[in-house]
């Protein structure tokens, strides 16, 4: 939902559509964001000490996996919370806009006909 209204916002100052370089970034974005979550993750195993060929893990490897489902999560929620805080795009704001492109969308079909 915050990507299409900021594709809307983005299409009223410039008069091109351009969804597709959004979507594009976001994507990777996502990519990015994979590769960031596999090296943190290797990187916790491989400082706690975890051996895949052992059958018992030391108990610091035991910490680090917590750590990877409860803290590294929270602290990332955290930064998205502050993150959003941020984003301008919200209330009267974002009625008129959504309004600005309908009427551009009205003006398009029209030239169009």
């Amino acid at each position: 939902v915050l990507l299409s209204d900021v594709i809307d916002e983005d299409e009223l100052k410039t008069g091109v559509r351009r969804e597709g370089i959004y979507f594009g970034m976001q994507g990777f974005v996502v990519r990015i964001s994979l590769s960031i979550q596999a090296i943190m993750i290797s990187s916790v195993l491989t400082s706690t000490g975890y051996n895949a060929e052992l059958k018992v893990q030391p108990s610091s490897v035991e910490l680090g996996i917590r750590s990877l489902i409860s803290i590294i999560p929270i602290i990332s929620l955290a930064l998205a919370f502050i993150s959003i805080s941020f984003y301008p795009l919200y209330g009267k704001k974002l009625v008129e806009i959504k309004e600005q492109v309908e009427k551009l969308h009205k003006k398009k079909i029209k030239k169009l006909e």
